[in-house]
């Protein structure tokens, strides 16, 4: 599950953000994560396999995301939690 690993909250966290004010690449959120590859894959994976985010093939290795309704939700939430560990 992403939220057990701090890391991967944070990049989950970041991931959304990048996707709620448009469709971004993997490129831009590797930039804006500043994570490895194998933890940006898994944060992907789990976000799409809880249907957060889609996953569409724009090309030859290019991939463009898309946050969801869900995923929107999951946002205001993670953002909660952070508030919360804050206090």
């Amino acid at each position: 599950m992403l939220l057990l690993r701090f890391k991967e909250f944070g990049c989950a966290l970041t991931v959304l953000e990048v996707l709620i004010i448009g469709t971004g690449t993997y490129t831009a959120m590797m930039k804006k994560t500043k994570v490895s590859h194998t933890t940006l894959q898994r944060v992907l994976s789990d976000l799409t396999k809880v249907k957060a985010i889609t996953k569409k093939d724009i090309g030859h290795r290019k991939v463009e995301y898309k946050i969801t309704a869900k995923g929107r939700n999951l946002l205001k939430h993670l953002h909660r939690i952070l508030t919360l560990l804050k206090d």
